[in-house]
């Protein structure tokens, strides 16, 4: 039996409602020339991921690092903040111990 014959009949076991007609043959190297395209696209889009990714750990560590910094508009304006806290809190310590002496002078 011949070759051909016996593919031929393989395949027919194999795949019985596929048209042999229909398919087409594609070389070993045309196969993978389409495999390294496609793979060359999901490599692409991984690596511009794993781009934008490290850009944004990189942006929150500086964040991070800037964060306590004391020459830089944020923290001008953190220290601003803090020294108004302070101070109403002193303004409302003084306030306290006025009214305690108050209370002190009209009981005795």
């Amino acid at each position: 039996m011949p070759i051909s014959e016996l593919l031929r009949r393989i395949s027919l076991k194999l795949f019985p409602k596929v048209d042999l007609q229909q398919v087409t043959i594609i070389p070993h190297d045309e196969w993978k020339r389409i495999q390294d395209s496609l793979d060359r696209l999901t490599r692409e889009a991984a690596c511009l991921r794993a781009e934008r990714k490290a850009k944004k750990e990189m942006h929150l560590r500086s964040q991070e690092v800037v964060k306590h910094w004391t020459n830089t508009y944020a923290g001008m304006k953190e220290q601003k903040l803090e020294a108004k806290k302070k101070r109403d809190e002193e303004i409302e310590a003084e306030r306290q111990i006025l009214d305690l002496e108050e209370e002190i002078y009209k009981q005795g």
